[in-house]
């Protein structure tokens, strides 16, 4: 009796530190985020029957840093018997930095902090093949044979693979990639930078 106790009242005290953590959770039934092409879409979903009033969505360089509004939406969110689904998008994002986002919804209160790594795309390289399955190389120009960082990236933010390279041509092994979409940044110390995306098959 005594174990059962220990245990249901820790089961309370996580359940009431998550719910500190995040006052909105009781509504949000989804809250992520996602780069598309040069903006940051973010997807949440406000539980059925659960409702606010407008919702703005904010955006900070930092997680204890200041937030700014960077979109919204007016009126009434929620309120059916559904769960009802929506979207927000940053077009200006942070570039080539750690972007940190919350919703504010209404008297709800404040979601927890998400945060995506924002990389903007160009077109000064070319990969191949596409899509790609067990490997694929990533060419760009660098006749000096000068000395990159590169970073590959899923669409939520996370960082899948980093590794110094020299030569125009690199070759990624995908045997431990998931199919899907990712973003590379190739960076230099002079800070010249070149960011892209491939897509890997099944």
């Amino acid at each position: 009796m005594r174990l059962a106790f220990v245990i249901s009242a820790i089961i309370v005290f996580l359940a009431s530190a998550v719910k500190a953590q995040d006052p909105a959770h009781e509504i949000l039934d989804l809250f992520e985020l996602r780069q598309v092409n040069n903006t940051i879409q973010i997807d949440f979903a406000v539980k059925g029957g659960a409702s606010c009033q407008g919702v703005q969505l904010e955006r900070s360089a930092s997680k204890a840093g200041e937030f700014e509004t960077v979109a919204q939406i007016q009126g009434i969110c929620g309120g059916s018997e559904f769960t009802e689904y929506y979207t927000l998008v940053d077009e200006e994002p942070l570039e080539y930095s750690t972007n940190f986002y919350r919703l504010v919804l209404g008297a709800q209160g404040k979601s927890s902090i998400r945060s995506i790594n924002f990389v903007r795309l160009e077109n000064d390289y070319r990969v191949f093949p596409l899509p790609a399955k067990s490997w694929a190389v990533l060419k760009f120009e660098n006749p000096t044979e000068r000395l990159y960082q590169l970073s590959v990236y899923s669409l939520s933010g996370n960082l899948v693979e980093e590794a110094q390279v020299t030569s125009q041509e690199v070759f990624i092994d995908l045997s431990f990639y998931s199919k899907g979409t990712y973003i590379f940044q190739l960076s230099s110390p002079d800070e010249n930078t070149i960011t892209g995306k491939f897509i890997v098959g099944e």
